[in-house]
Order: C-alpha cells, then structure tokens, then sequence
C-alpha cells in the first residue's frame, strides 16, 4: 500500500512537472501577463495567444486573487491550468501592491503549484 501511494505522489509531481515544463517552454513572461491581465477569460487575448493556447490543448481560469487597495502590501493570484480535459492543476504567483503605482510581479514566470487547503481563523468581534 506504501509503495502504490508512492507510486502515486511521484505520478502526480512528473505530472505537475510536465505541465509547468510545458508552460515553461511554450509562453513567455508577456504570454503570462496578458493572461492574467485578461483575468484567464479568453476574451481580450491575441489571436496569435488564442491559438498557442489551443493548438496545446489547454484551458486556463482564474481561481483566486488577493491584495490591492486597503489591503496591505501582500498581492498574489491563483490560476488553473488544464490539459485536453484532464485535472487541474493550481498554480500561484506572487507579488505586490504599491498604493501609489498598483501590482506587480516577482516574475510572471515564477509560478508554482499550490493545492487549496482548509483553515480555521479566529475573529473577535464585539458582542
């Protein structure tokens, strides 16, 4: 059973590594900008990205988003990435928001995978 989950968590990370590898080799920084300034949605995209993202089989969406005004400096974006239909795969990137100039990137290329995880937070509020 061990063996077989190992089996299994080295299928997944060749998987994941395949694809980024994929990303990695086929889009440039700009190709990544766009997408994300796009918000993942196809619609205001070139043709000639259009077309690379569909000659590979792949469908991209935003999932999440964080930073901006009246939130600190912190900023980052989760996007997915799917090939001819199989699972998806999350990726994020990190950078940050300047209230005087907006967001950027560390690197549009530096993405890496990340997996929703469920966490408890404590607030206190008044009564």
């Amino acid at each position: 059973m061990k063996d077989q989950d190992q089996l299994k968590t080295k299928n997944k990370e060749n998987k994941m590594n395949s694809l980024k590898e994929l990303l990695l080799d086929n889009f440039t920084s700009s190709d990544m900008s766009e997408l994300r300034n796009d918000e993942y949605n196809m619609r205001w995209i070139s043709d000639s990205l259009k077309e690379k993202i569909e000659a590979l089989g792949l469908t991209f969406a935003l999932v999440d988003c964080y930073g901006g005004e009246d939130m600190g400096s912190e900023h980052w974006y989760v996007f997915s990435v799917e090939k001819d239909g199989h699972e998806k795969t999350l990726f994020r990137i990190d950078g940050w928001y300047q209230s005087f100039d907006g967001c950027y990137y560390d690197d549009e290329m530096a993405f890496y995978e990340v997996v929703p995880k469920e966490k408890i937070v404590i607030v206190y509020e008044a009564p």
